[in-house]
């Protein structure tokens, strides 16, 4: 029998496959990350081609992002969470069957066109669910399956012999994917928890058209928060792997440093969720960010271990803080009938941070390796300010309220 979801601030099954879904979509996102290391190994990848590669999973994104949020607020988001998660899982299975950079490429778009769809549509699930803490719950999840992806692809792929260590962590997304995305397939949908934007029987009741003009206050406060949420992860994840000397590269240093700094963040996510930290945990995270800067400009290829998971604590953190206050001011000040296509268009302004990586490594011979990134946080430092003059003139209290989001953690 299929299970329905409640709008009560209980987890039924339901609830559990659909934040066991946005889990696995994590994964099948990031998991490349730790694979890249046993693709150059492979002699088939120009320099910079991977790196070119793992951005261009975020212009898939782009487009599915905006339609699958807009469409989950118009229609019911089940079918596109499942659509999403099966276009992830091809395209990852793609990557397996790629022979160069072209195919991995045009593979890695598919991967960002499915999460896409999941990742928006789930949000606005989540959100209808609970419309308070719902969109900050399912970003934490995801960003534990960021984590998880790297770290246990790593280990797969260093456990096994060459000729699975890459095929092996690959078919394990696809797997994780596809079984996830029947799970969320079974959930009911036809209760009474629809009834207010999807009607008893499940199908659309269209929400009210509001002018574009009611989600300026939202999309001015939370899209500087979303620049420098996987500005700040990718750095690590990317760009301080390839600064790694050969006694520490593989897939099991850049799964770690993945994990270190992916996991960093959720756990920041969920102590602020249990402590109530509010807004003022944004500027916080800026700083953090900057700081985190900081230490990857000065990152060369002498450097310790320690001092490399010492960044990717510190980014990681920051990138915990900035997507949560931006997830926040989406549940604060956006309209109910258009939180999916805000949220939308909150996680477009997220990956654009995957251009990070690439950019670096097209100015490192003009500008060097140091440069760019203390430019970087100078940028945070900026947005720091800009974010404590919003706070101000918006009169925001410090602590996060009391509400549904607190208990249901």
């Amino acid at each position: 029998m299929p299970q329905a979801l409640p709008t009560s601030r209980g987890q039924s099954p339901g609830v559990k496959k659909l934040l066991l879904l946005l889990f696995a979509t994590g994964w099948a996102a990031n998991h490349f990350a730790a694979l890249i290391p046993v693709l150059h190994e492979s002699g088939r990848y120009p320099s910079g081609s991977l790196e070119a590669a793992f951005g261009l999973y975020a212009l898939g994104l782009l487009p599915s992002l905006l339609t699958g949020g807009a469409l989950a607020d118009r229609f019911h988001p089940r079918p596109l969470i499942v659509v999403g998660a099966l276009a992830a899982a091809v395209g990852n299975l793609f990557i397996l069957l790629s022979s160069g950079p072209l195919g991995t490429s045009l593979a890695r778009f598919l991967v960002g066109l499915g999460v896409g769809i999941s990742i928006s549509a789930g949000n606005a699930w989540m959100a209808r669910i609970r419309p308070n803490g719902g969109p900050t719950l399912a970003g934490t999840i995801i960003t534990t399956g960021f984590a998880v992806g790297p770290l246990l692809g790593g280990l797969i792929s260093e456990l096994l012999p060459d000729s699975m260590n890459l095929a092996a962590p690959i078919l394990t997304t696809v797997a994780l994917s596809s079984i996830t995305a029947m799970l969320v397939a079974s959930i009911q949908v036809a209760d009474s928890a629809g009834a207010e934007l999807h009607g008893i029987d499940g199908s659309a009741a269209h929400p009210p058209a509001r002018p574009l003009e009611s989600l300026r206050p939202v999309l001015w406060r939370a899209i500087p928060m979303a620049l420098w949420v996987f500005s700040c992860v990718t750095v690590p994840v990317v760009v301080l792997v390839t600064r790694m000397t050969d006694e520490f590269s593989g897939p099991v240093p850049a799964g770690l440093l993945s994990f270190t700094a992916l996991g960093s963040g959720a756990i920041t996510q969920i102590i602020a969720r249990r402590r109530r930290w509010g807004f003022g945990s944004g500027p916080v995270g800026l700083v953090v960010a900057a700081a985190g800067f900081t230490v990857a400009a000065f990152f060369s290829d002498t450097a310790t271990p320690a001092l490399a998971l010492g960044c990717a604590v510190l980014l990681g953190i920051a990138y915990g803080l900035n997507l949560r206050n931006g997830l926040m001011d989406i549940e604060a000040l956006a309209p109910k009938s258009r939180r999916g296509l805000v949220g939308g268009i909150f996680y477009v302004a997220t990956y654009t941070g995957f251009a990070v990586p690439y950019l670096l490594t097209t100015l490192e011979p003009v500008a060097g390796g140091t440069l760019p990134l203390l430019t970087l946080g100078a940028l945070s430092l900026a947005t720091a300010a800009l974010r404590i003059t919003q706070l101000r003139k918006a009169s925001i209290p410090g602590r996060a309220p009391h509400n549904r989001e607190i208990r249901a953690s």
